[in-house]
């Protein structure tokens, strides 16, 4: 909206339901934003500077008859001192998580919302993937060279801590498993540590996809499709 930002959510049709214009004196810039499956509630992270120091606000909107009773329909917000808040996400209708720099939230509700835990970070987040189950991470090993893959729950309960070696442009988690790669190498763990692949595809990848079948996984290259097993 010329000089200033506007969150603007439609319908599946096209239709305008909500137009928020944002304050950049009160609430910043908008860098990451994300809607309940619902289409209820929306989950904005704010990014701002005041005296040379940054600071984000993670705010949470509500376009059903509670937030209607609300001022911009704001319901909930959290202010981070010093920190980038980069990623927001709904893992299902009532969670919601808050990625920093320095640590996770994990917040619980729609109608009303509460802070449920913070787990803090004590490592360089290099990249950050999620799924409907679980939140993970790589993060650059504090006293060695390498990598660590940290997954959490919902809960905020740690799953697997696990030493990787080398570096990966895409991580993503599919099912229950973490799946890495980077043009033709490519690593794949399960959400209990034990790591199923590691090696060459064999081809360029732009995206690994598991397919039917056990340990059977797509390969989309440029112009190749290719269907690869893991065999013991």
């Amino acid at each position: 909206n010329e000089s200033t930002p506007q969150i603007i959510s439609y319908d599946a049709v096209g239709n305008i339901l909500v137009e928020h214009q944002v304050n950049l004196n009160s609430t910043g810039y908008p860098i990451s934003l994300d809607m309940s499956a619902d289409g209820e509630n929306l989950m904005v992270s704010y990014l701002s500077t005041k005296n040379g120091t940054l600071k984000s606000m993670v705010a949470f909107y509500n376009f059903g008859k509670e937030g209607q009773e609300k001022t911009d329909n704001l319901i909930y917000t959290e202010d981070f001192d010093q920190t980038v808040v980069p990623d927001v996400f709904y893992m299902d209708a009532s969670t919601s998580v808050a990625v920093g720099d320095k640590s996770f939230v994990i917040y619980e509700g729609t109608k009303s919302v509460k802070k449920k835990t913070e787990v803090k970070l004590n490592q360089e987040i290099r990249s950050e993937f999620h799924s409907e189950r679980y939140i993970g991470f790589i993060l650059t090993n504090k006293d060695k060279s390498g990598y660590e893959v940290q997954l959490y729950d919902k809960t905020g309960k740690q799953i697997i801590n696990r030493e990787i070696t080398g570096e990966y442009s895409h991580v993503k988690i599919a099912g229950d498993e973490i799946i890495m790669f980077d043009r033709t190498k490519g690593c794949i763990i399960s959400d209990t540590g034990i790591q199923r692949f590691k090696g060459d595809w064999g081809i360029e990848a732009q995206e690994v996809i598991p397919a039917a079948g056990i340990h059977r996984y797509l390969i989309a290259g440029e112009d190749e499709l290719r269907l690869v097993y893991l065999t013991n």
